[in-house]
């Protein structure tokens, strides 16, 4: 049977034209993307074409604008610099000013091969190998700037950093990074790879006010660039990265640590001699030099200058646009508290050895601002040839019972009363740190005592068991939460109360800046607002606080703090006003302090001697030991009386003798000694209100004057009174006084 064709006519399924299908068909009519551009009006396709071609030739032609018109910036042409200035906390009060140029620009024929191959191992290794912009490091910064939804990162070739360095701002801009890319490509494409290096090594800051390799190889090493060894050029090198930080005689640690690692990457790219790496060791530098237009007039103008410095270095702003950038800077220094500084060291120190180094600093509660710095009263060298560059105020020293305030704070978290009880005695064993017994100064034992009097005393043999009692790890976590950084490990030991790890007054300060504001703790910061020449605001401080103890703790705490002034280790040192605080000694009286505040300023002094290991004992031709009372508390008393001299008198809250009765203390670490009857418990049973709970022991504290002395005052630093030393207490470590 033979098939009739079907001769019904079909409609393509696959039909992508503008022909219409027939009608009786039952597939959806499809229409490609031709079909609908076909459709439009010969004046619609014309406007969208316009829509999409237009402002892309605009930017094509802005692109050749801006390329044309953005000039490459050539050595020569980038002198001008514009000092910066920094005042007082009004913003008005000029204390220094910071910048000079001091460059000389050489060929690159006269920089020595070695400096040459130690920067481009520091800073760009393969510069002669890639393109002047590095496309990936653009797009890392890219991607990471979006993500942080603001300008913070860049490439990092050395030609573009030299297009960075021909600005006088760093400020974070999309405009200011696009010029860079493209000063970057225009170098690339117009000067040779030793050209660029050579503008690169003519302009780039080495600190000390060093701009360019010739300038900086006579700043660091009396010598012309052309005679740098591979170990100098690794100094000058790594220099690059932080100026001010990595100076070897600022922080020798940081420069030798910097120093190695460029060591070690020009011996992986084959720039030194087989074995040469291990040989080479940080080659000594020549001292600061304290002349120029705008050298500082005091030591102490040296010391805030470098900190400022490292604030804002930390907050991006680079230590070139620092010296050369025109910055107002506006610091947290009050000009009555920072003279009282100068004033009261002076007046104590001033008959001193050279290498007795006083610190003092002032925060101001509850903003971490700091109101005074005092780093030391040499920068550079000092009387017989003494040198110094080292900012006490930074330098961790050990605290010794100055640091006793941070185990309380821990036991009055932990629930542990003021009225707590605990023998006094010297030569307790308590714990296998002393197994000889801890003892207290001069063995002074006192019975059984509360934590009050053991404060005013400064107690040993009540401080390890309060610690052990608190919790090593808890004293150890309040001392960062107050104020102490994670970066200073404190070791967990049954000593730690006592002082023997190194902090410096800085974080002390802020520990004690911490209890004035009733438990709530604010990072300490010396710079507050940074604003460029173009009137924008480049840094503002802000504000961080945190509430680390109950506003009761840190009633009891301060109420603790107060009773060495009335008949403790501090008696006599009061300055006409409520204060509280503790004095400190380490063991064989290599550093002293007295840490204290009134409501409105916390201030620590502490005194060691450049050589950490030698006694402060007979330095004021008085008593053969110095204690914290003898030797900074007069210090620290002459200064807050003349910092507070125009504030008024504030009363500190009242105790709230909050927690449990302590009795006793833990028993030492087994294997315990042998006992023929039941050890005391750890603790007591939780006592009944009525049987147990005793009333608050206050001694009855001195009447405090209504008003300060009259030989008080800014001008006069040193009160009447007596040096406090008729009292002494206990101390840190093996039992030196407090």
């Amino acid at each position: 049977m033979t098939a009739t064709p079907d001769t019904k006519p079909r409609t393509r399924s696959d039909d992508s034209g503008d022909g219409a299908a027939d009608s009786g068909s039952d597939e959806p009519r499809r229409r490609g993307p031709i079909a609908w551009w076909k459709r439009l009006t010969r004046r619609t396709r014309l406007l969208i074409v316009a829509m999409f071609t237009v402002p892309m030739l605009l930017l094509i032609a802005g692109a050749g604008i801006f390329y044309a018109t953005t000039d490459v910036p050539l050595p020569k042409s980038i002198d001008t610099a514009e000092v910066s200035t920094v005042n007082f906390r009004d913003g008005k009060t000029e204390i220094m000013r910071i910048g000079s140029i001091n460059r000389t620009n050489v060929p690159l024929s006269k920089v020595s091969m070695d400096a040459q191959h130690a920067v481009l191992a520091a800073e760009d290794k393969n510069f002669y190998s890639e393109s002047g912009i590095s496309y990936t490091g653009i797009l890392r910064a890219l991607w990471a700037d979006v993500r942080g939804h603001e300008i913070t990162q860049g490439g990092s070739t050395i030609t573009q950093q030299y297009a960075k360095n021909a600005y006088l701002s760093s400020a974070r801009s999309f405009t200011r990074k696009l010029k860079e890319i493209v000063i970057a490509i225009k170098l690339d494409k117009k000067f040779s790879k030793d050209q660029i290096l050579e503008f690169y090594l003519n302009t780039i800051y080495f600190g000390r006010g060093a701009y360019g390799i010739e300038a900086a190889a006579e700043s660091y090493f009396g010598e012309p660039a052309s005679k740098l060894t591979a170990a100098q050029g690794a100094v000058i090198a790594g220099l690059i990265r932080a100026p001010s930080v990595l100076d070897p005689r600022i922080n020798p640690a940081s420069a030798e640590t910097r120093f190695h690692q460029v060591i070690d990457a020009m011996a992986k790219q084959n720039w030194l001699e087989p074995g040469q790496a291990s040989t080479l060791k940080l080659p000594p530098t020549i001292p600061l030099r304290t002349s120029g237009p705008n050298a500082p007039k005091s030591p102490q103008d040296a010391y805030i200058r470098d900190e400022v410095m490292r604030e804002l270095e930390a907050q991006g702003i680079s230590a070139d646009e620092i010296t050369r950038g025109g910055l107002q800077i506006t610091t947290t220094l009050d000009p009555v508290a920072q003279l009282a500084a100068v004033n009261s060291v002076k007046a104590t120190f001033s008959s001193t050895p050279p290498d007795v180094e006083p610190a003092l600093v002032a925060i101001q509660p509850g903003t971490g601002e700091v109101r005074a710095w005092y780093g030391g009263r040499f920068y550079g060298k000092g009387p017989g040839g003494f040198s110094d560059y080292t900012d006490n105020v930074r330098d961790p020293i050990q605290p010794g019972s100055a640091f006793k305030p941070i185990a309380l704070a821990a036991a009055l978290k932990q629930g542990i009363s003021l009225n707590s009880s605990y023998n006094g005695n010297s030569g307790q064993v308590i714990t296998r740190d002393y197994p000889t017994g801890v003892p207290n100064y001069a063995g002074e034992s006192l019975g059984q005592i509360n934590l009050l009097q053991a404060t005013a005393q400064s107690i040993n043999s009540v401080f390890v068991p309060l610690g052990i009692d608190a919790g090593r790890e808890n004293v150890i976590s309040m001392g960062h939460a107050l104020g102490i950084p994670q970066s200073e490990k404190l070791p967990a030991v049954d000593s730690l109360p006592l002082g023997v790890a190194e902090t410096s007054p800085l974080n002390l300060t802020d520990v004690y800046a911490t209890f004035a504001a009733q438990g709530v703790q604010a990072p300490a910061h010396l710079v507050a607002k940074v604003v460029d020449h173009g009137g924008n605001v480049r840094y503002q401080a802000k504000v961080k606080q945190t509430r680390v103890m109950s506003p009761s703790a840190a009633a009891d705490e301060t109420f603790a703090l107060q009773q060495p002034f009335q008949y403790g280790t501090a008696a006599g040192l009061s300055p006409g006003r409520p204060v509280a605080g503790k004095t400190g000694t380490t063991d064989g009286n290599v550093s002293t302090w007295l840490c204290g505040y009134s409501p409105q300023l916390a201030a620590c002094v502490a005194v060691s001697r450049a050589n950490h290991h030698l006694s402060l004992n007979g330095i004021f031709n008085t008593a053969t030991e110095a204690t914290g009372a003898s030797t900074a508390g007069r210090t620290w008393q002459a200064f807050m009386a003349g910092a507070l001299a125009f504030q008024p008198i504030l009363q500190f809250p009242a105790p709230a003798f909050g927690g449990l009765i302590q009795s006793g203390h833990a028993p030492p670490p087994p294997p315990p000694p042998p006992v023929t009857q039941a050890p005391k418990p750890h603790r007591t049973p939780k006592p009944k209100p009525t049987k147990t709970k005793a009333a608050p022991v206050t001694p009855a504290p001195k009447t405090a004057p209504t008003s300060p002395p009259a030989s008080g005052g800014l001008l006069s630093p040193i009160l009447g009174g007596g040096t406090g030393a008729s009292s002494p207490g206990t101390g840190g470590g093996s039992g030196p006084p407090g």
